[in-house]
């Protein structure tokens, strides 16, 4: 697996540091299961930050997999989803993380972002936060 990242500076931080690994740590997980389930030869991870005008960051993951199966949007609720062996809470999870840091789950169109080539059919998600002074 190739996992590149790009990390913001160290002048701002998020409020709860352990709770935002965690979830990039279950989209990571489920980038790993279905990039694996595609097949394809080279299997890649990105992960991005932006910082916005609006005093947020925005983790970007992408991954070249399957992309989502359906609306990603159902997958927020709990017990719903399509990977083997998994009990449907991951993205119920990663939501609730999020609302509980002011946060948000987004799942971009990937025409719409500026995504090297080979991320283009897989999933995208972005975790947005506000940033407070560190």
């Amino acid at each position: 697996y190739e996992i590149c990242a790009c990390l913001v500076g160290s002048e701002m931080c998020i409020r709860d540091r352990g709770l935002i690994v965690s979830a990039i740590m279950n989209i990571i997980d489920n980038s790993i299961y279905w990039t694996h389930k595609s097949g394809k030869k080279q299997k890649k991870i990105l992960i991005d930050t932006v910082l916005t005008d609006r005093d947020r960051v925005e983790i970007i993951l992408a991954d070249n997999g399957t992309g989502f199966q359906g609306n990603p949007e159902d997958m927020i609720r709990p017990f719903v989803g399509e990977k083997q062996g998994g009990l449907g809470l991951g993205l119920n999870i990663v939501n609730e993380i999020m609302n509980s840091q002011k946060g948000q789950l987004l799942f971009p169109e990937n025409k719409d972002l500026d995504l090297p080539k080979e991320y283009q059919s897989g999933a995208t998600i972005i975790l947005s936060l506000p940033l407070s002074e560190g």
